[in-house]
């Protein structure tokens, strides 16, 4: 099969204020990513970035940006940097307290994405909520933060699941996931964990390395190609240790277009 489409999330660079951010996004592309995440704020202009990204040759495929940014005080500028970065894609990549903080909270934040998710379209851009590891523990009821937000927003909505904090998260499978909310994954976090490394610490589960994970990734990928909805497979990083972010990045996506040449 051909491979599919690849982009860098660029945390651990510390994103668009990466000092040689130009050299950081040519070197992802020499090692055969297409497209980039960014997340944080708009430190740098459209056009400045517009300029690094042609020059390297990669996609701006979306940003992580915080709930703050859509409100009404904000919408209508955060709209106009997306769109003269011809980015169509808004992921919120975590919520404060008051937003989460049980079930009826969930239920509440979900329809606000409803809405401004109505609201992004129509410029056309598409919202989306990142999740992490403990939106994964259950309530009394057998549900869990993450069910309760996406089984109350629409189909629209990106479910970007990320791999590493879902199986650290421990409250449902990666399975039940990709079958529960199927057609949603528009964007996918492939970022790796070890059961065994975060056995004590859970925090230390992602002091690892894709390939060297307790991910099943070729499986991942199988579910992810039959699923159909996925139009990028971001790689994300919170761990480099002494290889450093490049190489890291560069062995993972080696890896995983060596996995969709089995599948």
């Amino acid at each position: 099969m051909n491979s599919n489409r690849y982009a860098a999330q660029l945390y651990c660079f510390s994103s668009v204020t990466a000092p040689d951010l130009y050299e950081k996004l040519d070197a992802l592309a020499k090692a055969g990513y297409e497209g980039i995440e960014f997340c944080g704020g708009f430190d740098k202009s459209p056009e400045e970035l517009n300029a690094i990204m042609k020059k390297a040759g990669l996609k701006l495929i979306s940003w992580h940006i915080g709930i703050e940014r859509f409100m009404p005080d904000q919408f209508d500028a955060t709209v106009a940097y997306l769109k003269a970065l011809d980015c169509h894609s808004a992921v919120v990549p975590g919520l404060p307290g008051h937003m989460t903080s049980d079930a009826d909270a969930w239920k509440k934040t979900a329809e606000l994405f409803n809405q401004l998710s109505f609201k992004l379209n129509a410029h056309g851009i598409k919202l989306g909520y990142h999740n992490h590891a403990g939106e994964f523990v259950k309530y009394e009821d057998g549900a869990c933060p993450f069910s309760v937000f996406f089984d109350n927003t629409d189909f629209d909505i990106t479910c970007q699941v990320d791999i590493g904090h879902a199986l650290n998260g421990r409250g449902m499978s990666l399975d039940e996931i990709f079958s529960r909310y199927k057609g949603r994954f528009n964007t996918v976090h492939l970022k790796p964990y070890s059961l065994s490394l975060g056995s004590e610490d859970r925090g230390k589960g992602y002091q690892t390395f894709v390939g060297q994970d307790d991910i099943p990734w070729k499986n991942v990928l199988k579910t992810l190609k039959d699923d159909g909805s996925t139009q990028w497979y971001i790689v994300e990083l919170e761990y480099s240790g002494e290889k450093g972010p490049i190489k890291v990045l560069t062995d993972a996506i080696n890896y995983l277009k060596e996995c969709e040449k089995t599948i």
